[in-house]
């Protein structure tokens, strides 16, 4: 245990080590950049997870609803009864009815025995009142009544429409795809406009910068310090250089007037030693 957190403390290091020797502008890009990330990022799982359930809670309503309308259209009129039993015959077109949203339609008897329905109904089994999902369908089941002209006796029916829940998801993971990009797009972004930002933000360093190797190649502190337009920490930096470069000037001149002085000293000196010398 001692081992593993020497280990991380290490590592942490290591990591604000390097992020230290990185330039500020490209700190400071980043730390805007990863801040407008986290914040995307709150926002995309916010509107992804509401927008998820908006999109299944409609693709339920809309399976609901196609069963409910099937439900009112779909009729059977008796034709008779033969050898396999009473004979139906329906008056609308149950595979035109499920192309148009991609859907399936199972017409069966409560004991789950196929009765009618679409040519690609899968076999979903025994029928239920209550919503279901079976293999990758979305099924709602709705109720019919079969009436038996001769001999008076309705059989019950239940038809279930189904639709492909992979329609639904394909949706949801298209919105999920596009708050992925919104989020490293937004965050990109984020990056490049605080580069500018920071270049900006640094260009009266650079001013400062170019003035002091100015000063440091002509050796002449009496050289004017550019200041910044805007009374901020950069235009202190400027005044304070400039106050700083003042008295090293004032420094160097009171150097230099104390040699000058101290050079015709020697030289009053050396004249005086010399007359009584000759």
């Amino acid at each position: 245990m001692a081992s593993l957190g020497s280990s991380i403390r290490s590592a942490a290091r290591a990591t604000y080590s390097a992020y230290k020797r990185q330039p500020i502008r490209w700190r400071l890009a980043g730390g805007s950049a990863a801040l407008t990330l986290v914040i995307l990022l709150g926002f995309a799982v916010i509107v992804g997870t509401l927008t998820t359930r908006a999109i299944y809670s409609d693709f339920n309503r809309q399976v609901s609803s196609a069963a409910d309308r099937l439900q009112a259209r779909l009729v059977y009129t008796y034709t008779g009864t033969t050898d396999k039993g009473p004979q139906f015959e329906r008056r609308i077109d149950l595979d035109a009815y499920a192309s148009s949203y991609n859907a399936a339609i199972r017409v069966a008897y409560s004991n789950g025995i196929k009765f009618d329905g679409s040519s690609n109904a899968p076999n979903w089994g025994t029928p239920t009142e209550d919503p279901e999902v079976i293999n990758g369908w979305k099924i709602e089941t709705r109720r019919l009544n079969l009436l038996n002209l001769d001999n008076r006796q309705y059989y019950t029916a239940w038809v279930q429409y189904g639709r492909r829940i992979s329609d639904v998801q394909a949706t949801a993971n298209r919105v999920k795809l596009f708050l992925g990009f919104g989020v490293l797009g937004g965050a990109a972004l984020a990056l490049l406009a605080g580069l500018a930002t920071a270049r900006r933000a640094m260009e009266p360093v650079q001013e400062l910068t170019l003035a002091a190797r100015e000063i440091e190649k002509t050796r002449d502190p009496s050289l004017k310090i550019p200041r910044p337009q805007a009374d901020d920490e950069v235009a202190e930096l400027a005044e304070t250089l400039e106050s700083m470069l003042h008295a090293l000037d004032e420094a160097r001149t009171e150097t230099e007037a104390t040699l000058t002085r101290q050079r015709q000293f020697v030289a009053d000196a050396s004249h005086e030693l010399r007359t009584p010398l000759t």
